[in-house]
């Protein structure tokens, strides 16, 4: 654990990383990962095991002090409004609740 704490702060106190994933390579050491990803989220330590995480589904895993995978962020999707036919409306009930609906709104017969 002090190990941990010793590299994310020589890794804080270091300056800043470019981004750059696709120079990540398999067996890097922490430092070499970091100047290529950047910092992480949060990262986990247990066993010989150390796994960093990052914004958009990305993550480094690492075994005794070295790379063995990783996933790349994920482009994010665009919010898109959906357009709508303003004849049409928005939310449409299921026909069977419709009908339902309808038979218990309408008023009793005289």
């Amino acid at each position: 654990m002090k190990r941990v704490v010793t590299v994310a702060v020589a890794l804080l106190l270091s300056g800043t990383a470019r981004a750059d994933w696709k120079d990540l390579k398999p067996g890097m050491d922490p430092r070499a990962a970091w100047q290529c990803v950047g910092v992480p989220l949060m990262q986990y330590a247990a066993r010989g095991t150390e796994i960093w995480t990052f914004d958009c589904g990305a993550y480094v895993q690492f075994e005794n002090g070295h790379v063995t995978c990783w996933t790349a962020p994920k482009t994010p999707k665009p919010f898109v409004i959906a357009k709508h036919d303003p004849v049409q409306p928005v939310i449409q009930m299921p026909k069977a609740r419709q009908t339902a609906v309808l038979a218990t709104t309408a008023s009793p017969k005289s």
